[in-house]
């Protein structure tokens, strides 16, 4: 791995390190894969269950290296949206 390379996924990690396992909506599948014997076309769909399930190392390793394009789904806290007197 490069310096370049090294950069990269630097910064690959810390823009997806802000999403928690209960943000992750679903993945789309970008090239061909496999996971857990499972074989997964490209413009697959992947469920948010899958992706749980899956050590977050390889999830980052995968959105890095453009296996699966992940979707987020922000879950706002019930009070978030509560104004101040």
């Amino acid at each position: 791995m490069n310096r370049q390379q090294r950069l990269r996924a630097i910064e690959d990690e810390q823009s997806f390190g802000v999403a928690t396992p209960d943000d992750y909506a679903s993945a789309t599948a970008v090239r061909p894969l496999a996971i857990g014997g499972v074989r997964f076309k490209r413009g697959s769909s992947l469920s948010r269950e899958i992706l749980v399930a899956m050590a977050p190392r390889n999830l980052r390793a995968m959105v890095a290296n453009n296996f699966i394009e992940l979707h987020i789904e922000r879950k706002e806290s019930p009070n978030a949206n509560r104004h101040r007197p």
